[in-house]
């Protein structure tokens, strides 16, 4: 009891398609008779579209990367923040003493676990 797996070709209703014996090379599909660019205006537009798309973005000034990096920069200020971004843009000393806490807790300048004793002794 060997299964054997045969390939057939099937249709769109399930039947199965006579073998055909398998060629060498399969033949290209026919030159299609309609086609995309017919008239010398689609062409011109096609060529007209394809020029001021590329200057756009091969422009000595590259003002296209401007933006790009100028959307990045604001997707990261909204990660970063989220929905603090407009009290901290409007109150940057509060940026900066973030990230001085930051930094410090970094090299371990403070720890939420005290060092020394209690503040007060257990005497009193």
């Amino acid at each position: 009891d060997k299964e054997v797996e045969v390939q057939v070709e099937m249709d769109l209703d399930g039947n199965i398609l006579p073998q055909q014996q398998q060629q060498t090379s399969p033949l290209p599909p026919p030159p299609s008779s309609q086609r995309l660019f017919s008239s010398q205006l689609d062409i011109e537009n096609l060529t007209e579209l394809l020029t001021s798309t590329s200057q756009h973005f091969s422009h000595t000034t590259n003002s296209w990367k401007v933006h790009a990096n100028a959307a990045k920069f604001e997707r990261l200020l909204d990660e970063k923040y989220g929905r603090l971004r407009p009290f901290i843009e409007s109150h940057p000393n509060v940026e900066i003493f973030i990230k001085n806490v930051q930094r410090k807790y970094a090299m371990g300048a403070f720890s939420p676990f005290r060092k020394s004793g209690p503040p007060v002794g257990k005497t009193t």
